[in-house]
């Protein structure tokens, strides 16, 4: 498995969600209140992670930074029979960052 880590701000989790699902159609979990209320048990720090998707082609996990309660990190585990879909995320990434 393939690993892709990377940290986001949670005023872009609603879109990033929605992407996930475009592109994976994994049917990650849609209910957005749900995720978030998940994402407040977690701690990177600490290794305490809210698992979105477990599948045979990726595992996403999540949990927000100890110190900055608005970061997110995320760690994808993917095969690579998914390579290019997360080449798109990558791209996805990039635009974020630049509307920053």
């Amino acid at each position: 498995m393939n690993k892709f880590n990377f940290w986001i701000f949670d005023n872009h989790l609603d879109s990033l969600i929605i992407f996930l699902n475009e592109i994976t159609q994994f049917k990650a979990r849609s209910d957005l209140e749900k995720i978030k209320y998940e994402l407040h048990q977690t701690d990177s720090t600490k290794q305490i992670y809210f698992n979105l998707i477990t599948q045979d082609n990726i595992i996403i996990n999540a949990a927000r930074d100890s110190d900055d309660r608005e970061v997110i990190l995320w760690l994808i585990e993917y095969s690579d029979k998914i390579s290019e879909k997360i080449s798109h995320l990558e791209l996805y990434l990039s635009s974020i960052e630049s509307k920053i």
